[in-house]
């Protein structure tokens, strides 16, 4: 029986990809995990964080995520650049204002 190929959202388009990488550049720690006060036994204040339950995360926000594994202190996640998102991001709007304004994106009508 052949293995089956993973469903995608329709075709990968610009726009799709321009959202992705928003989904990167935005995300913010607090989306996937809680920091929880705690009292010991003595009335200190502890602080725990708690990985939220993957479904609770919003598919889309779950695009920033680049792994989650079990380490030797508890669980590391770990998000994609958020810079190099950043970057790219900006890279595809200049391109697409560059391309717009190049196709005569501006058009002035003087019926003057």
């Amino acid at each position: 029986m052949a293995a089956e190929k993973p469903k995608t959202e329709g075709p990968v388009t610009p726009q799709r990809l321009m959202e992705e990488l928003a989904q990167i550049a935005l995300a913010d720690y607090s989306d996937f995990v809680r920091i929880v006060e705690e009292r010991g036994e003595g009335g200190e204040v502890r602080l725990k964080i708690e990985l939220k339950p993957t479904g609770r995360i919003p598919k889309k926000k779950r695009a920033a995520i680049a792994s989650i594994r079990q380490a030797q202190g508890g669980i590391e996640l770990k998000l994609h650049d958020k810079l190099q998102a950043l970057r790219e991001l900006a890279k595809m709007l200049e391109d697409q204002q560059e391309k717009s304004e190049g196709e005569g994106g501006l058009q002035i009508i003087d019926d003057i």
